[in-house]
């Protein structure tokens, strides 16, 4: 495999290049810090540029930071114990057969790497690919009824479908239809985000759905706990913000007025991400917090195109950004050969509509969605409404 060695601006400073186990340890070694935080963690490396220079950066790093310097005191005078502490971590982790990827580094999800608090380092079982940045997460209750547990399937089933990845926490009900949806999908992914650590399968009755994630090549387990972390009630709403920071938009499917599927939607609003609500009976306890959302903003859910024409202009972004990246990107329609102007000849030919392009086409949205950007990076096609599209004067 070739490495590629561009470099991608991580927040103010620092930036993603192929990195070595020095970083690595580096970035597990602040990890272990009791006090310093995700949010701390990412402000100095973000001014000193790798999780090494933090380390080794003098005592203004801090200061230049906004970081308090009790904070910056705590590294150093716990520096040789995170370190051995780090060693352990990723020999343990390399040994149970994940992957250990640090936020300077290429191989970390692009859409986490964005919020103000991403985890350090990541435990990883399977791999988070590029297209993985065009994700959805869907969450709920555990104790969902039936109408909730078929929609949740149905949903992660559509979104995968359409290209797009569905993340969620391994939980039962809400969570493991979700995961189930999106695995009983041809070349659908799903990514399983845990309170424990990865090697760890919590709650061990969805041990089925854990093992198809990894095994099956269609998706990852993650989490920022170290290998052999056992599950603690304060892990839970700390993990959700990594479930809405790998998604353009979080839908919360059927939740009761106290949920943690709402500590997710209200993270969610803080990252700047979308939120997404299935409306319920008046009556329904079970879904009163989906209704509470809905009337403080929330977008209302009856169908997945509901879903995909709020993320139509990020995903459009997103499609853009690996164009650029990868030059030729396997969601994308080839630019010359017979197929070239599918999408472009669909338009001209009177299919102005997302929905309509999509279905006439045979092509999943996300490849719809990336000949689109295309076309309109060239100048042949323009916008006239939300999801709308027709030529722009200029012939193929």
């Amino acid at each position: 495999m070739t490495v590629r060695t561009e470099e991608r601006t991580s927040g103010a400073g620092a930036a993603t290049r192929p990195v070595d186990d020095a970083e690595r340890l580096a970035a597990l070694a602040i990890q272990a810090i009791q006090g310093i935080g995700a949010t701390y963690a990412k402000r100095l490396v973000d001014e000193a540029g790798s999780f090494r220079a933090v380390f080794e950066a003098g005592g203004d790093l801090a200061e230049r930071a906004g970081v308090p310097h009790a904070y910056a005191a705590r590294i150093s005078a716990n520096r040789d114990k995170a370190f051995e502490r780090a060693e352990k971590q990723l020999t343990s982790a390399r040994a149970a057969g994940m992957m250990v990827r640090v936020l300077t580094e290429p191989g970390y999800p692009g859409q986490l790497r964005e919020i103000p608090d991403p985890p350090p380092a990541l435990y990883i079982y399977g791999e988070a690919i590029p297209s993985d940045d065009l994700a959805i997460g869907i969450v709920g209750t555990r104790k969902a009824t039936q109408t909730g547990l078929a929609m949740a399937e149905e949903l992660a089933r559509e979104l995968a479908a359409s290209g797009i990845t569905v993340v969620s926490g391994l939980a039962l009900g809400v969570d493991a239809a979700a995961h189930k949806g999106a695995l009983d999908t041809d070349g659908g992914r799903t990514i399983a985000v845990l309170g424990t650590g990865a090697d760890v399968c919590y709650p061990p009755g969805n041990r089925n759905l854990y093992d198809r994630i990894i095994k099956s090549n269609c998706g990852a387990v993650v989490s920022e706990f170290s290998p052999g972390t056992k599950p603690e009630a304060f892990h839970f709403p700390i993990r959700n913000r990594i479930i809405s920071g790998l998604s353009l938009g979080v839908v919360v499917v059927e939740a009761p007025e106290r949920s943690g599927a709402l500590i997710t939607a209200r993270v969610a609003i803080e990252q700047g991400r979308e939120v997404f609500a299935i409306p319920h009976s008046a009556r329904s306890g079970a879904g009163a917090g989906t209704n509470r959302l809905i009337r403080e903003g929330a977008h209302l859910v009856e169908r997945v195109e509901d879903i995909l024409s709020v993320i139509d202009y990020q995903a459009r972004l997103l499609a853009a950004r690996h164009a650029k990246r990868a030059r030729a990107p396997s969601t994308q329609i080839a630019a010359t050969g017979p197929g070239a102007s599918a999408i472009f000849e669909l338009i001209r030919d009177g299919v102005h509509n997302m929905d309509d392009l999509v279905a006439r086409s045979g092509q999943a949205v996300s490849a719809v969605l990336a000949e689109l950007t295309r076309l309109e990076l060239d100048g042949r096609i323009r916008r006239t409404a939300v999801s709308t599209f027709q030529t722009a004067g200029r012939t193929a």
